[in-house]
């Protein structure tokens, strides 16, 4: 049995990409849900060459991009750690990187997407990563 998220939570995600290309995408989904006819969900993924997004599964169709695609000067390199936070609470999505806001990602929520789980998310031919820590609390 796998316990559905909460209203408001935060996810915090210590990872690394130890190999593979700078531009393959990793970090966390929320709101997944894999149903009969399509999975939902959002992402929030770097890269260890500094990229970052926040995308919107909504099913079927290809995902919605909902923070601007930007480099980003706090995100580490390969080899090095990073930890990803998401914040939702009051209808409201946060991102950050290494302490400091990606972009200044803040997004209203879908009310379709509530429960679901978390889920880490990798990418990429021949990419390894290190997680240290996938944390959900409560608020």
């Amino acid at each position: 049995h796998v316990n559905v998220l909460p209203a408001s939570f935060t996810i915090t995600a210590h990872i690394i990409q130890t190999e593979g290309s700078p531009s393959d995408y990793y970090g966390v989904s929320f709101y997944f849900k894999n149903g009969t006819q399509a999975e939902t969900a959002y992402a929030f993924l770097i890269t260890s060459g500094g990229k970052y997004v926040l995308l919107k599964y909504p099913g079927q169709s290809q995902p919605t991009n909902l923070g601007p695609y930007g480099t980003y000067q706090h995100v580490q390199g390969l080899g090095k750690e990073n930890t990803l936070v998401v914040s939702v609470a009051n209808g409201q999505i946060t991102c950050s990187v290494n302490g400091d806001a990606a972009g200044h990602i803040q997004v209203p929520t879908d009310p379709q997407f509530q429960g679901g789980i978390v889920s880490l998310v990798v990418t990429g031919p021949n990419a390894t990563y290190v997680a240290s820590e996938l944390k959900l609390e409560d608020h």
